[in-house]
């Protein structure tokens, strides 16, 4: 499972005197779609104000909203927190992988 679940984190917030809260909305703006699945995410776009041409764009990164991003940035996330858990001190390690909550259908108490 790669969601914590929310009272878990919750408890845990309460721990200690100081904590930090941060929003994850620009953070799928920095994970680059897989070239395979660009065309998944085409959407219409009007060119001009007058609305007279359409332009037939495709993403290229995770968008807030699309169903995908929250499993793909807990991925990410847990993924880079592995590539540095020998570089850096365990409790790092640790604090990313059992107290980040993700808000998605899947992500539940």
């Amino acid at each position: 499972d790669n969601y914590n679940k929310l009272l878990g984190v919750l408890f845990r917030f309460r721990r200690w005197k100081i904590t930090l809260s941060a929003g994850i909305k620009n953070f799928f703006y920095m994970i680059r779609m897989n070239p395979l699945d660009k065309a998944a995410c085409r959407f219409l776009w009007w060119e001009t104000r007058r609305m007279n041409i359409l332009k037939i764009l495709q993403g290229e990164v995770h968008i807030f909203g699309l169903g995908s991003s929250p499993s793909v940035s807990a991925y990410c996330l847990r993924t880079h927190a592995a590539n540095i858990k020998e570089k850096y001190d365990p409790r790092i390690f640790i604090e990313i992988i059992t107290n980040f909550y993700y808000t998605s259908a899947a992500a539940t108490i």
